[in-house]
C-alpha cells in the first residue's frame, strides 16, 4: 500500500480522536489502487471488489474525509 498517504491518514485520524477502521483501510486501498482522476462509483466498485459488504454511504463519508486530510 501507499506508505505516506497512509501516514498522512493515520495521522489525521489520530488528531481527530477516529480510529483506522477496516472500512476505511478498503476504500483507501480501493482508491489509491484506482491511479487515475475517478467518481464516487468507481471508488465503491473498487471497494466492492476488495469487500462486498462495503456500502454507499462508507464511501462517500470516507472519501470526504480523505478530501478533509488533503488526500483527494
Amino acid at each position: 500500500m501507499h506508505r505516506e498517504e497512509r501516514a498522512v491518514l493515520e495521522r489525521y485520524l489520530k488528531e481527530r480522536g477516529l480510529k483506522m477502521t477496516a472500512a476505511r483501510e478498503t476504500v483507501l486501498e480501493a482508491f489509491l489502487g484506482l491511479e487515475t482522476h475517478v467518481t464516487v462509483d468507481d471508488i465503491l466498485e473498487a471497494a466492492r471488489a476488495l469487500d462486498p459488504g462495503i456500502g454507499q454511504a462508507t464511501v462517500f463519508r470516507t472519501m470526504k474525509l480523505f478530501a478533509d486530510a488533503g488526500l483527494a
